[in-house]
């Protein structure tokens, strides 16, 4: 759980804290106030207080360690061997004073911002600044072992899961300087989180040692409180899944910038995620690791914890469970009977034996599947010819796209066009069937707010289904479409005639006939809009 007693939070909401369950806060100690002259550290104050009474009753701690003193290198980011030093001293420091309670400390925080002061110097010339941060880390993990420190060193503390600005640190040496990876995996929606763990994996063992990841923040300011609660379950599950070592919740209490994040409002009122959050860690993650359990429907998503307690949400379909199953809700709400339609909500099923699924009528969902066989992601330039868009691994998050074509970019529920007029660039969002049958289609797309609006279509082969000027939103509902065995279904979007706020959200459902699918395109996937891309 993430806290801010270092920002002025009052002592009683460790209350709140071990109220909800949380075994470890996420919080900082700042430099600049342990030492305030060279090679003295002073710990005092409320904020430290706080975290020590948390530890004293047998709590931990994660402290995020920012590498900046006015002490050092005129207060701006470190390149001195004195000040990195130095700098190594105060995390000796910080594990001299919290001893064993102190489980890791995370070598600065969101670095990947490009004026990030903890990395970049004003009209700095001839200087590597992630190089100078690698070595800032392994600076630190030397002093901090040598003086007999055990906390693990976290490096990268990327906002996102930014797999490309990490891969530019592990090319400098972070995957032998730091103990552990720490990424910030905000997303409006839990799905394909384990999507970018794996590619995350990936690209460390290609750099030759993966190392283990801290989700150190996650969450999203979703648009309702409600909405967090299911999305933490599912969170929690696919972090779980996922290798992921350790993760924590932003945050415990509502901030006046971020209504919707906390457990708790400002006043200490429980919200949904409190529930939420209770139930993952004691009826789930008290099992240790979940597994995923394959059903045959790739639109489901089933995962066990333990011998008897089950996750299941999906695109459609029912779930049958043992008749003395405990079934709740994303808050720990019970719900009636033993089966369970599935939906975007997950549903948790306590003291049963594997359940038995009842397939429902969605073929093909863009959220679910994204990335898998059956979808595609190109680009269409204005001469018709078309390109298959490859992953990118950019400084916030990896995505379909082109590197010489800006700001074109597809993701799992995001994306936009590029260019204007007679050089508009299309993406194109395709799926391929896999068999002949008659299908109904659903389609959600929401555009970013401003400028003069989107070219939408939907096309089998060649031929428009359906086209509008989107300027807000559209919603297509197409019934009795006959689809052969390797027919494609896209989702055409370019620009109108100027460029500019073209950004869109998309859903995609194919449902075998007969169904009707305009009741089932999900509002909830076009909540919020990616910060950045």
């Amino acid at each position: 759980m993430q806290t801010h007693f270092a920002q002025g939070w009052p002592a009683t909401r460790l209350d709140l804290a071990r109220k909800v369950g949380a075994p470890s806060l996420r919080d900082s100690v700042p430099w600049a106030r342990v030492e305030t002259s060279p090679g003295r550290y002073t710990f005092e104050g409320a904020g430290v207080a706080a975290l020590d009474s948390f530890c004293r009753k047998g709590g931990s701690l994660l402290l995020v360690a920012v590498p900046l003193n006015p002490l050092y290198d005129g207060g701006g980011a470190l390149r001195s061997p004195g000040a990195k030093a130095a700098f190594a001293g105060y995390i000796a420091a910080l594990q001299a004073h919290f001893a064993s309670c102190l489980t890791a400390i995370e070598i600065g925080n969101e670095i990947n911002s490009m004026n990030s002061r903890q990395l970049f110097r004003p009209g700095e010339t001839g200087v590597d600044p992630l190089r100078e941060y690698v070595d800032l880390v392994r600076t630190a993990r030397e002093t901090l072992r040598a003086r007999g420190g055990t906390a693990k060193i976290l490096g990268g503390s990327s906002n996102m899961i930014a797999t490309g600005f990490l891969d530019s640190l592990f090319a400098r040496g972070l995957l032998d300087a730091a103990d552990a990876l720490a990424v910030h995996p905000y997303r409006s929606q839990a799905e394909n989180l384990d999507v970018e763990l794996a590619h995350l994996a990936d690209v460390m063992r290609r750099r030759g040692k993966p190392l283990p990841v801290w989700a150190s923040e996650f969450s999203d300011n979703y648009p309702t409180p409600e909405m967090a609660a299911p999305q933490l379950v599912k969170e929690a599950t696919l972090l779980a899944a996922g290798g992921v070592e350790a993760a924590h919740w932003y945050a415990l209490v509502d901030q006046k910038w971020f209504r919707n994040m906390g457990l708790y409002d400002a006043d200490g009122r429980t919200k949904p995620a409190a529930q939420a959050f209770s139930l993952a860690q004691r009826e789930l993650l008290a099992h240790g690791r979940p597994e995923r359990v394959d059903v045959g429907d790739p639109n489901v998503r089933l995962y066990r914890f333990g011998a008897d307690s089950w996750v299941a949400w999906g695109a459609s379909g029912r779930a049958a469970f043992d008749a003395s199953a405990r079934l709740l809700d994303a808050r720990g709400q019970p719900l009636s009977g033993t089966e369970a339609e599935l939906n975007d909500d997950p549903v948790i099923a306590l003291r049963s034996a594997r359940p038995t699924f009842t397939q429902g009528p969605v073929v093909a969902d863009s959220l679910l599947g994204y990335g898998s066989g059956d979808w595609r992601y190109l680009a269409r330039k204005a001469d018709g010819s078309e390109r298959t868009l490859p992953l990118l691994d950019g400084q916030w998050t990896t995505y379909h796209g082109d590197r010489f074509v800006r700001p074109l970019w597809i993701g799992d529920v995001a994306g936009a066009p590029a260019g204007e007029g007679t050089g508009a660039i299309h993406a194109i969002v395709r799926y391929t069937s896999p068999a002949a049958r008659k299908v109904s289609i659903a389609v959600c797309i929401d555009k970013q707010p401003g400028g003069d609006g989107i070219d939408v279509a939907l096309r089998r082969g060649k031929t428009d289904l359906a086209a509008a000027l989107v300027t807000a939103s559209q919603r297509f509902a197409l019934r009795d479409i006959a689809l052969g065995a390797g027919d494609t279904v896209d989702l055409v979007v370019g620009p109108n005639v100027k460029a500019g706020r073209d950004g869109f959200r998309y859903r995609i459902r194919i449902y075998a006939e007969p169904h009707v699918p305009a009741a089932d395109c999900p509002a909830r996937a076009v909540s919020v809009y990616p910060a950045k891309i």
